[in-house]
């Protein structure tokens, strides 16, 4: 009978060791010989894409949580995930899905469609079985052992129209797509609209212990001179960034609720933010930023009543604001300090402690309630695994872009475990 609590504790522990231990055997056996086939179907009018060395990636996140890292949160999570799967993993393998070769990801017509390349250990169960599991703005096609999933991201293409596109991607010419050597690549292609100023260039990421590596080149559209902007001193989470998108430009101007002409650049210094519920919901943003913005917002050597009134509201909500010429202001929490304000030529820079990206004051049911949800609990458990973020963009020649970064998380932690740690809360 003493035996028993015994037994009750081994249990979970045995089941845990025999999950982990039969991945590593699939990986080992049934998937040694991985194919990169499906590295031949990128339609030649494809905008951007994604290679994913899934072989690799699973070699390091297996033999890291098996033999160098005895992370248990990781053991649970993938536990629990057996254990509620609910048959999906068999249902998954009777795809024909390789799922241990290359993923090859891309986009087409200015990402409205955005496919999938694979390799298949069967063809037929792949036509037929994931066919029939997909929803109606997904088509899937496979031919000698490649497949091609594609998704409208509008849904404004249905499955049938989907499904020829897909026909058409296996049997149509293709761009040449080497092997990566790295652990994910992202290409560029000219008719990309991922990044707006740059044609064509490459962005590697390799995954180290507890590192992640970046580094890359794109050419730009236009020579993109080094031209000097006004910047703030790093403090807390900075970027730096110049040729602001119109999408990154409203999304900033969105979250001040100001209405002004488009960001040029921006240089920000944030520290977390406060969700206050009295009068009203909002997200008060703990933040130090000099924006430059495309127009000027002076009206006879002055700043525009019309602009003066959304500034009235801002330092209403206890922002500074400070206008330090005809382009460019100061919006901040803390006073305008001209020892803080540089000029420099960088074209983009992210650097600090990734926490405050996550970091929400408040009390009360809401705040409860954002943190329950799974997508912001594993961010918030991410950012709080990371040490620094550094990562840097400079124009090289006027028409070239290198970047440069490494992202370092704390010592005791592996940075493949922490992004299997997000990808399993995430799915929760």
């Amino acid at each position: 009978m003493q035996n028993r609590p015994i037994l009750r504790k081994l249990i979970p522990i045995i089941l845990i060791l025999g999950l982990i231990w039969g991945v590593f055997f699939i990986s080992r056996t049934v998937l040694q010989k991985p194919e990169y086939s499906n590295l031949d179907f990128l339609p030649e009018y494809a905008g951007w894409s994604v290679q994913i060395d899934l072989h690799t990636l699973m070699d390091k996140g297996i033999s890291t949580i098996l033999f160098e890292e005895e992370d248990a949160e990781v053991k649970e999570l993938i536990q629990d995930l057996a254990t509620n799967q609910d048959g999906r993993f068999q249902n998954f393998m009777d795809y024909g899905i390789q799922i241990n070769s290359s993923l090859l990801i891309f986009a087409l017509e200015n990402s409205s469609i955005i496919g999938a390349s694979i390799n298949l250990n069967d063809t037929e169960k792949f036509n037929t079985n994931l066919s029939e599991e997909l929803p109606s703005n997904f088509a899937c096609y496979g031919e000698n052992n490649v497949g091609i999933i594609l998704y409208s991201t509008k849904n404004t293409i249905d499955a049938e129209k989907l499904l020829t596109r897909a026909k058409e991607i296996i049997n149509q010419p293709h761009l040449d797509q080497a092997k990566s050597q790295f652990d994910l690549s992202l290409q560029l292609h000219p008719d990309n609209n991922l990044l707006e100023n740059f044609t064509d260039g490459t962005i590697n990421v390799q995954f180290a212990k507890n590192k992640i590596l970046i580094s890359g080149e794109m050419d730009s559209f236009d020579s993109i001179s080094p031209k000097k902007y006004t910047r703030i001193k790093k403090d807390g989470f900075h970027v730096d960034l110049v040729n602001v998108t119109k999408l990154v430009s409203d999304s900033i101007l969105h979250s001040l609720e100001l209405e002004l002409p488009q960001i040029a650049s921006a240089s920000i210094n944030y520290f977390g933010a406060e969700l206050i519920t009295e009068p009203k919901m909002t997200i008060d943003l703990n933040m130090n930023g000099i924006f430059t913005f495309s127009e000027s917002l002076y009206v006879d050597q002055s700043i525009d009543s019309a602009f003066s009134k959304k500034f009235t509201q801002l330092i209403d909500l206890g922002y500074q604001v400070h206008s330090i010429n005809e382009n460019t202001l100061y919006i901040g929490r803390d006073k305008f300090d001209t020892t803080k304000v540089l000029t420099e030529s960088r074209y983009l820079k992210i650097v600090g402690d990734p926490s405050s990206i996550t970091e929400l004051k408040g009390e009360g049911f809401t705040r409860k309630l954002i943190g329950i949800i799974p997508l912001f609990k594993a961010s918030d458990k991410l950012s709080h695994s990371i040490n620094n973020v550094d990562i840097e963009v400079n124009i090289v020649n006027n028409d070239k872009a290198k970047i440069k970064g490494v992202i370092t998380f704390d010592d005791e932690k592996y940075a493949i475990n922490e992004l299997l740690k997000f990808i399993l809360i995430s799915q929760q």
